[in-house]
């Protein structure tokens, strides 16, 4: 056994121990491909297309060239890739992971011993394997076929399958639940919230299913290759203790069809779901457009409505401010007159009061008249003067 530290590492043997365990053996170079895909991986791959390799020897004279000839101590070499789902354990994320186990086998021709090669065996398998080299299973030479090893580990992967297809379609039945019964429309206040990540979980959905299609695919090619095996080594040997093997072999091959089925059948419901949910997106988002439309348009109403306002205000405001232009020019002219006028309107003033008048001169005979200020002349002065600063400083009171 030949395990790795984790399904995406290295084999944890080295270059030089195993280089010299395919020497010993004489391994078939088709089990170098196999091994490859077992190397260091940044992503998961898609299952392989050639999963299983095989070479027969039989004793010939020589005259068939389209048969293989191989080193006559062995009797068949077996190598292939077996796929099958296994938890992951861990805490976030998909809690499945696809897996693989590469398995060869080298029997000898005669006493049926085997050699045996498992790279990166599940855990269940080899519980399995563990339990049958106690049980003395693959010891008993001449009572077992060859061939039981390989029921028992298509045995032990098989139950995961099943498990595994139901959480798709429970993921599935999920989806197409929301797209089915989401009300068409914008959305109320208990209905389903549909959104471009509903897309996006089942692209990645159709993504997984699509993988589980091409595993069980060379899962099936694995089994009916076993199988043909086994009748060919049954046949060769005229026995039947291969029929345990073939009955699990054709179990297997049944429950993988039934697998496949189910499968491109949720492919088939993806698409309608995805064709619905899609048509869903596209209906609220235009409606929520439409919405959004219907009360720009309202706003643009109200905005048109205050500029209409802000212009006829502008206009009275313009009115206004004319009319008072005019006002004021008339005011100027009237003040300018007024100021103009006030010297003189002063003057006839105090020449028309008492505070100068106007005596004829006594030494010319009454001929020459001369004028006479009035003994209360100050006191006009004196008030002038003081209602004239009240009002000058009233005035730079009002301007603070």
């Amino acid at each position: 056994m030949i395990p790795q530290i984790f399904s995406w590492g290295q084999l944890q043997i080295s270059q030089e121990t195993m280089q010299a365990i395919l020497a010993y053996h004489q391994i078939f170079p088709p089990f170098l491909r196999i091994m490859a895909q077992f190397g260091p991986k940044i992503r998961q791959e898609l299952p392989g297309c050639n999963p299983f390799h095989s070479y027969r020897h039989t004793e010939t004279n020589g005259t068939n060239d389209t048969e293989e000839m191989l080193p006559k101590h062995h009797n068949f070499e077996i190598a292939y890739t077996l796929q099958f789902m296994e938890k992951n354990n861990r805490n976030r994320g998909d809690p499945w992971s696809l897996r693989q186990t590469g398995i060869y086998q080298q029997t000898t021709s005669g006493n049926h011993q085997s050699t045996w090669i498992f790279l990166h065996m599940s855990q269940s398998a080899r519980m399995v394997l563990e339990k049958a080299i106690r049980e003395h299973l693959m010891c008993l030479v001449g009572s077992h076929s060859p061939m039981t090893f390989h029921g028992l580990l298509i045995e032990a992967t098989m139950s995961n399958w099943v498990e595994y297809v139901q959480n798709l379609d429970a993921q599935l039945r999920n989806l197409d639940e929301k797209a089915c019964f989401a009300k068409i429309g914008a959305m109320r206040r208990n209905d389903y919230c549909v959104s471009c990540s509903d897309i996006q979980k089942l692209q990645k959905l159709k993504q997984k299913i699509l993988t589980t299609s091409l595993a069980l695919r060379s899962c099936l090619d694995v089994a009916i290759k076993l199988r043909e095996q086994t009748c060919t080594l049954e046949e060769f040997e005229n026995t039947t203790k291969s029929s345990t093997v073939r009955g699990i072999l054709h179990t297997y091959c049944a429950s993988i069809r039934k697998h496949q089925q189910s499968t491109k059948m949720m492919i088939e419901r993806l698409q309608g779901t995805f064709d619905l949910l899609s048509n869903i997106i596209q209906y609220r988002s235009i409606e929520d457009l439409r919405s959004i439309s219907k009360a720009s348009e309202k706003h643009m109403e109200f905005l048109n409505e205050v500029t209409m306002r802000i212009r006829n205000d502008n206009q009275a405001s313009a009115v206004v401010v004319s009319k008072t232009h005019q006002d004021a020019k008339t005011m100027k002219a009237l003040t300018i007159t007024a100021t103009s006028l006030f010297p003189a309107s002063l003057i006839a003033t105090i020449f028309s009061s008492s505070l100068v008048q106007v005596k004829q001169d006594s030494d010319s005979g009454g001929q020459s008249t001369r004028l006479v200020v009035a003994d209360q002349f100050w006191i006009y002065v004196v008030i002038t003067l003081a209602a004239t600063m009240i009002t000058l400083g009233c005035t730079r009171l009002l301007q603070h």
